[in-house]
């Protein structure tokens, strides 16, 4: 979490795990923990099992990550073909640091080509996109909102097909997805089903504010 809209929203979307009745273990990293509200930090603290006030703490992070887990490590391997190399992880904290998706996307931010194999690469890509999204929705602007649907789409490699529901929705794709907005809202949410709500709401969840 990077600032206090983040810690906030975390601390409502656990205590609706909690409300649910689920079992979890809850862990909270700061980009920088110093910069978060004095008051909205307390509120978070109250009920997350477990945080860390960077991610420069990596090795105590992975260290706890490993002790929540029933055995002491776990072997996942298998080859990968795109990157024409073996891939194999034996924690948590392993799989991201050997995290590898290619990409190749034009950034509509930027308004340049950007590439990239890493988890950080991605993360970066994803979050300037991801503003902007959210930005191009609260203010009702349609254009740029649809040129960054489909380039998160063209991230996640799954463009085609989706393409024509991006474009088929005009004029009114910040419409939609102020719906969706609305609906998985967790102060209001219905788990009923509803046909609005596809595969294309985990384009970016929009939050409040930008």
């Amino acid at each position: 979490m990077n600032n206090d809209t983040a810690t906030r929203d975390a601390t409502i979307k656990l205590l609706q795990f909690e409300r649910w009745g689920l079992n979890f273990h809850s862990i909270g990293i700061f980009e920088n923990q110093e910069e978060i509200n004095r008051k909205v930090l307390a509120r978070f603290s109250d009920v997350f099992e477990k945080q860390f006030s960077s991610l420069s703490a990596s090795d105590r992070i992975a260290a706890y990550i490993k002790s929540l887990l029933k055995t002491d490590s776990f072997c996942h391997s298998y080859y990968l073909k795109a990157a024409n190399r073996n891939w194999n992880c034996g924690c948590l904290y392993e799989a991201y640091a050997s995290y590898w998706w290619k990409f190749e996307a034009f950034c509509p931010v930027l308004k340049q080509w950007i590439s990239g194999t890493s988890a950080q690469e991605s993360f970066a890509f994803l979050t300037r996109l991801s503003k902007t999204f959210r930005l191009s929705i609260h203010e009702n602007n349609s254009e740029l909102a649809r040129r960054c649907a489909l380039t998160m789409l063209k991230w996640g490699g799954v463009l085609k097909g989706n393409r024509e529901r991006i474009m088929g929705m005009g004029e009114d794709i910040c419409t939609h997805f102020r719906y969706l907005q609305k609906q998985l809202d967790l102060y209001t949410v219905d788990l009923k089903y509803d046909h609005r709500i596809s595969g294309l709401a985990a384009l970016i969840t929009i939050k409040r504010g930008c």
